[in-house]
């Protein structure tokens, strides 16, 4: 009965061994944007606390997965209309206060065309099923052109975040993660 268990611990990948944290750093290190996996992206928000990013109208570029899981994603609003926000509001008074000073406003907000996306708190998972639901279609032209051009910059944001990043992908997925954009 015990070699009836190893076998099918073994067909279903349960034995396998976890990736070390050097074998996660180097997968990272390699990872790229996704061609494929490019979408045009419309109306689509995403809500962390007291922070809400509006994905007006651009481009979404997925990041290839990392452990099986989505940790970036680039946006892009190339078109005259196309648009990101960004709105913060602060959630006391001490923090609108000190927010003013450097803003002169209480609260943040902020368009933008472009934003580098890094994330370990499912916001990955959650963008698909955002786009998914708006039946977007993948835009490998454009996924190509982003691509190229942000891959450089995909790297140095790894590199800088390569001690958090490689620490939640080992935890693995269901644990408390980071969201960061720039």
């Amino acid at each position: 009965m015990r070699w009836l268990t190893l076998i099918l611990a073994a067909a279903t990948g349960l034995l396998c061994a976890a990736p070390t944290a050097k074998e996660m750093a180097q997968a990272l290190a390699q990872t790229t944007f996704d061609i494929n996996q490019c979408f045009r992206a419309r109306d689509i928000t995403v809500v962390r606390e007291d922070l809400r990013i509006y994905l007006t109208d651009g481009y979404l570029l997925f990041a290839k997965p990392v452990n099986g899981r989505r940790v970036a994603a680039y946006y892009f609003a190339e078109n005259e209309g196309g648009d990101g926000e960004i709105l913060l509001v602060a959630p006391n008074a001490a923090e609108r206060t000190t927010l003013a000073r450097f803003t002169e406003s209480p609260n943040l907000n902020e368009h933008f065309r472009g934003a580098m996306l890094l994330f370990t708190d499912g916001t990955g998972e959650e963008l698909a099923r955002k786009l998914a639901e708006a039946e977007a279609k993948p835009d490998e032209e454009m996924g190509r052109i982003l691509s190229s051009t942000y891959n450089s910059v995909l790297k140095n944001f790894f590199a800088s975040f390569e001690m958090r990043l490689v620490a939640d992908l080992i935890r693995g997925p269901g644990k408390p993660g980071m969201f960061f954009a720039a």
